[in-house]
C-alpha cells in the first residue's frame, strides 16, 4: 500500500470506464444519517490513489481506494464482460470521511486482500484457519 500510484493511471481507458459505471455514489451512513456528501465524482476529482487493483474483462473487477480533492475518500469497483465496457458493465462507488471507514465497512475481505489491506480481525481469522489444518 505504500507504493506511490501516479494519477496518470486514471487516463487509462479501463479506469475511465470504471469511473463512468461506478457513479452515482452511495454513502456510508451512521444511524441513517449520511456522513459526507454523495455528489458524484470523476477521474478529475481524484487527488490521491491510495491503492488499486487492475481488473480484466470477464474477470476480477477494477478496484480502487482513493481521496478526492474535496477531502472525501472513495472506494470504487467496476467490471465488464468479455466483450468490454460497451455491452454488459456495472460498477459502484462508496464515499466516506476516512479511508478507515471504507476499509472496515465499504470493502469485503477479498477486496481488502486484493488491495493489500487488512483489518486486525482478518489476521485473526487467517491464523485460526491455519491452526485448524
Amino acid at each position: 500500500m505504500s507504493e506511490f500510484i501516479p494519477l496518470t493511471v486514471l487516463q487509462e481507458y479501463d479506469w475511465e470506464q470504471a469511473f463512468l459505471y461506478a457513479n452515482p455514489t452511495t454513502n456510508l451512513k451512521l444511524d441513517g444519517i449520511p456522513l459526507v456528501a454523495t455528489d458524484p465524482f470523476t477521474t478529475d476529482d481524484v487527488a490521491e490513489i491510495i491503492a488499486k487493483s487492475e481488473g480484466e474483462n470477464d474477470g476480477p473487477s477494477w478496484l480502487m481506494l482513493g481521496r478526492l480533492r474535496d477531502s472525501r475518500f472513495f472506494v470504487l469497483e467496476a467490471g465488464c464482460d468479455y466483450t468490454g465496457w460497451d455491452c454488459q458493465a456495472s460498477g459502484s462507488s462508496i464515499v466516506a470521511s476516512s479511508p478507515d471507514l471504507l476499509i472496515r465497512y465499504g470493502m469485503s475481505r477479498g477486496d481488502r486482500e486484493r488491495l493489500g489491506l487488512s483489518l486486525p480481525e482478518d489476521d485473526l481469522a487467517g491464523a485460526e484457519g491455519s491452526e485448524s489444518q
